[in-house]
């Protein structure tokens, strides 16, 4: 979420497929506008790139160190307010992608404008960036849609558009892959209420996906949400300032995802009540890390940041984080 008080979102949807009889394509697309380009972001396709590469060249060679040198990306985990907010701390979990390793990307984030239970599917064909266009993996999105084991919501091209939380990542998939759009393909997910059971049901069905080598998960959340106007003001004034127990709590947050270990992350919530927006979809990935080797994952965490350092009660502000998920060799 962006932390001024002015809210912006995003959106997603559903049509039936018209296919040509010569080239088995659909003859109407279903294409996700970039609904928050001009404001969340910039729209021009040049200006972007610019400000983008500005970004990645800020974050220093140094922080490849933390990697695990000969380790595979298979997830990351990043912000989603304004680019003037949150874009630097993404581009520490983009910056050292191998993309030539990926084919596939798999978005999971939440649910800002609409209550939703369990995973809901996009309904677009095409999801069009400043940068360029990303091609949806239709046939996987029908295939989760017909399931009869697990039930996967569906939202209309509208409710797509109008939640910002995976828009804010389709431009820096857009740059990283520049020179390979045209053979990757995305699998947009929603992630709303989960019930411990329901969680274990989607990451059954995810965990091929997670196994593929080619394929890469896009986790996007932010952090604590504090102030009033988030209904979050929890202080503990042992850390210092209340920007810094706002740190603290956050590096406890990172601390228990790092485990991977989905209990853990539970009790987190249960105990501090942080406003970790995308608290779902991280708890699905790490649902899908107990279905995997013990050991075989290792979470490295690359870059903290706040939206402004609370001093104040009446003050506000937004945590950003970025991390990545690496499966050793």
């Amino acid at each position: 979420l962006n932390p001024s008080t002015n809210s912006n979102h995003n959106s997603c949807s559903f049509i039936s497929l018209l296919y040509n009889q010569h080239t088995m394509r659909p003859s109407t697309l279903n294409v996700r506008k970039a609904a928050h380009a001009g404001s969340w972001y910039m729209r021009d396709p040049q200006s972007l790139n610019q400000q983008m590469q500005q970004f990645l060249d800020n974050v220093s060679e140094e922080k490849n160190r933390q990697l695990h040198q000969g380790a595979h990306t298979k997830a990351i985990i990043g912000p989603h307010a304004g680019f003037s907010y949150s874009a630097q701390t993404a581009a520490f979990a983009y910056k050292f992608l191998d993309t030539e390793k990926y084919n596939k990307i798999v978005f999971m984030g939440p649910s800002h404008r609409k209550y939703i239970r369990g995973v809901a599917l996009c309904a677009s064909h095409e999801i069009e960036t400043p940068l360029g266009n990303l091609r949806v993996d239709r046939e996987s999105v029908d295939e989760m849609a017909n399931r009869m084991d697990v039930k996967f919501q569906k939202l209309d091209l509208n409710e797509e558009e109008q939640e910002h939380c995976l828009e804010m990542h389709f431009p820096w998939v857009a740059k990283m892959f520049e020179k390979r759009l045209d053979k990757i393909s995305v699998i947009p997910l929603i992630v709303g209420d989960l019930s411990s059971q329901s969680a274990k049901e989607y990451a059954s069905v995810l965990l091929p996906l997670l196994e593929s080598d080619d394929v890469l998960f896009v986790v996007s959340s932010d952090f604590c949400h504090w102030g009033d106007r988030f209904d979050y003001t929890h202080y503990e004034k042992k850390y210092g300032a209340i920007y810094q127990s706002i740190e603290a709590v956050d590096r406890m947050g990172m601390e228990k995802i790092s485990t991977l270990d989905p209990d853990e992350f539970r009790a987190y919530l249960k105990t501090y009540h942080n406003t970790i927006c995308g608290r779902n979809p991280i708890l699905l990935l790490m649902q899908m890390m107990t279905l995997v080797s013990d050991g075989k994952f290792k979470m490295e965490w690359l870059h903290y940041a706040q939206s402004s350092q609370v001093i104040d009660a009446g003050d506000s502000s937004v945590s950003y984080a970025s991390g990545v998920l690496q499966m050793q060799g």
